[in-house]
């Protein structure tokens, strides 16, 4: 299963490239605090109010953003983007490995409203992976899962039962690398 998953294209939110460049950590420490957390908190009620819902004001996003204000926190986050994303955008790619994958059972997930990884990623891994299912969650953001997790539960488990009638155990016949 891939949900929102990076690694299908180079294009990225501009806050996590701008979060990989050096120094950023100061820049963090600096902006994560209780007093522009709050500021955050009420400029997104008040958009809100007229119909407007910017994805990083979201009570769900500023609460993960809280989390950069511990220094571990940050510095793990830190680590980790800056493995795997740049300035310039994603920095890894599985696009050449998608062949390995055995498409019938793939299912992709996405919201289509998700601003840190484009939808047409998705997409693309789908047109790559003939047989695989992609399922796009209206309205949702780059979490599917907490913004219809009942819809959510009930595709994985869907899933889950359709890959078991295929045959548990079964090795799959992968076409040789590069075609």
């Amino acid at each position: 299963m891939l949900v929102s998953s990076g690694g299908l294209g180079e294009e990225v939110f501009t806050g996590l490239r701008a979060a990989s460049l050096p120094g950023s950590e100061i820049a963090i420490r600096w902006a994560i605090n209780p007093r522009t957390l709050k500021g955050a908190s009420w400029l997104g009620a008040k958009l809100s109010r007229i119909g407007l819902e910017p994805h990083a004001l979201s009570p769900g996003a500023l609460e993960t953003v809280s989390w950069l204000g511990e220094e571990d926190r940050r510095t793990a986050f830190l680590a980790t983007l800056r493995s795997v994303v740049s300035p310039k955008g994603q920095t890894v790619c599985a696009l050449d490995k998608i062949h390995l994958m055995t498409a019938d059972k793939v299912l992709i997930i996405w919201g289509d409203k998700d601003p840190m990884i484009p939808m047409k990623h998705g997409q693309n891994a789908h047109d790559l992976l003939p047989g695989s299912r992609f399922v796009v969650f209206p309205g949702a953001a780059h979490e599917p899962h907490i913004h219809d997790p009942a819809r959510f539960a009930a595709l994985i488990a869907e899933h889950v039962t359709a890959v078991s009638a295929q045959g548990e155990g079964q090795v799959a016949q992968r076409p040789p690398r590069g075609t």
